[in-house]
């Protein structure tokens, strides 16, 4: 899908959403059944039903619903351009006409005899982040997904239904609105294939599996740029003290690997173990070679040595 400049994460999901799936009769109902569930205003003495809207392709969605499925019902839209701090976006509100209450009945039927084996369930989700939910841009660190509702029963059945799905959701009560929400990349990404947003669901799983290794390789420099600094100040600290045993008359008491080690050590601080091993080998008899695990021995008994002898 082509992506405006501009376009947050957010609204990719929901245009995506709206335009790919091929929602069947059945499922179109629900959705206009849950949108005016979750977001609208029912005035049974008008016999109005409003909800507004803010994006074009939700727009396009619901009328191409109340135009094909709901014939019988007239409806109109005007936009509402308030203007609010931070937020120029025009809004949509959409007035549907039920002097006969027969959409609220259906609505209100449709919720009461509702059971967690419907297949469906699915579209309720689908309507309720289209209309009231938001998900964190994916080059966030931080994963967020959420769904707003007024209605504290549409909140414990929406509880119900994320569980159905085997997915925990946190809850938080806010200003009269009960929010549902979700941090872990893992479950988000499980929502977003449960609402039929796969394109979206492998851009975030791409970014996810992208700031893992990133995240991973940063610990990993940290890790080496750690570990060179405790080499370096454990190889200063072991020249230091064969410069001072070198200059001590009980040097020449020393044995003949003990000594060549010191000489070495001072004149080639930067050499590994690996590279003093190989050094000392070129000067000592063939029988008397050192590997890494007799060198370090004779490190520790150089620093015991120079702890015992030198410091007291």
């Amino acid at each position: 899908m082509k992506i405006n400049q501009g376009t947050n994460f957010s609204q990719l999901v929901k245009e995506e959403v709206c335009i790919l799936n091929n929602f069947d009769i059945e499922q179109r109902r629900i959705l206009i059944f849950t949108i005016i569930k979750n977001i609208g205003e029912i005035n049974i003495l008008d016999g109005t039903i409003e909800f507004k809207i803010r994006y074009i392709y939700l727009l396009n969605l619901v009328k191409q619903i109340l135009d094909n499925n709901f014939s019988n019902i007239n409806y109109e839209i005007a936009k509402s351009n308030k203007k609010t701090l931070g937020d120029n976006k025009t809004n949509f509100l959409i007035r549907i006409f039920d002097k006969n209450e027969i959409l609220y009945k259906e609505i209100n039927d449709f919720f009461v005899n509702l059971e967690m084996k419907n297949k469906n369930l699915n579209i309720i989700l689908i309507a309720c982040f289209l209309t009231s939910g938001s998900i964190s841009n994916i080059k966030n660190s931080r994963y967020h997904f959420e769904i707003r509702t007024i209605n504290k029963d549409f909140h414990k059945l929406l509880i119900k239904i994320f569980k159905k799905f085997k997915l925990s959701p946190k809850i938080l009560e806010h200003k009269n609105k009960y929010v549902i929400y979700f941090k872990r990349s893992e479950q988000i990404s499980d929502i977003l294939k449960i609402i039929g947003a796969t394109d979206s669901m492998f851009k975030l799983e791409d970014n996810r599996i992208e700031h893992d290794f990133v995240n991973n390789m940063q610990r990993l420099i940290n890790l080496d740029i750690s570990n060179i600094q405790k080499i370096s100040k454990a190889s200063v600290e072991l020249v230091s003290k064969c410069k001072v045993l070198m200059s001590d008359y009980r040097f020449e008491s020393f044995s003949l690997k003990e000594k060549l080690f010191c000489e070495i050590r001072v004149q080639f601080p930067m050499f590994s173990m690996n590279d003093i091993c190989n050094e000392m080998n070129k000067k000592l008899p063939i029988d008397q070679h050192i590997n890494k695990g007799s060198l370090s021995h004779i490190v520790r008994k150089i620093r015991k040595i120079y702890d015992e002898n030198i410091i007291n």
